[in-house]
């Protein structure tokens, strides 16, 4: 086989090996002023603290685990990574997804509104809620409010297939703010 058919194979295959891996976004949640506050003199600490929390959550035996840890080692990675600490950002980046809905796409999300009825402004809406190690959406609250579709909204993500949020591959509960722009279409 001539070594141009060789070399256009392995270049292929590479192509289709990096344009198939899809890179998520990491998740950077606020941690809270007071938290950051605490961090500022050392952000290392705050990350080394997190470490721990994240070590002693994942050795423990499934059900003595508790279940604020890995949140709570969450915000202090992300506490530590706001304030310039490297390690604490590849942390996040590598060790802990988000929530993940596997249904319907909250970027563009089109609301019916009936033929007769005034269409409710587009805009951006917000909600944060408690997602159980199931993945499941409870105590929702919505941040930013578009009366005229709230109940509407807050139904599709409490029906939605959620993913959970992990540590290291392990699923855990935690608080997750979910963003949505809306689009009413008329019937």
């Amino acid at each position: 086989m001539p070594v141009s058919r060789v070399l256009g194979a392995c270049i292929a295959v590479l192509l289709l090996a990096c344009t198939g891996t899809q890179h998520r976004p990491s998740w950077r949640p606020e941690p809270g002023e007071d938290l950051r506050r605490s961090c500022a003199a050392a952000p290392a600490e705050c990350r080394k603290s997190a470490e721990a929390v994240a070590s002693r959550w994942e050795q423990a035996e499934k059900e003595e685990r508790n279940d604020e840890d890995p949140f709570q080692a969450l915000r202090l990675y992300a506490a530590a990574c706001q304030l310039g600490d490297l390690p604490a950002c590849a942390a996040l980046d590598s060790r802990f997804e988000a929530p993940r809905n596997w249904g319907e796409k909250f970027e563009a999300l089109p609301v019916p509104v009936p033929a007769n009825a005034p269409a409710p402004a587009p805009g951006p809406w917000a909600a944060t809620c408690q997602f159980l190690s199931s993945g499941s959406p409870t105590a929702c609250r919505v941040d930013q409010s578009l009366p005229a579709v709230d109940d509407m909204i807050l139904e599709r993500v409490r029906t939605g297939s959620w993913s959970p949020a992990t540590l290291d591959g392990h699923a855990f509960r935690c608080w997750y703010r979910i963003e949505a722009s809306v689009r009413p279409v008329k019937n």
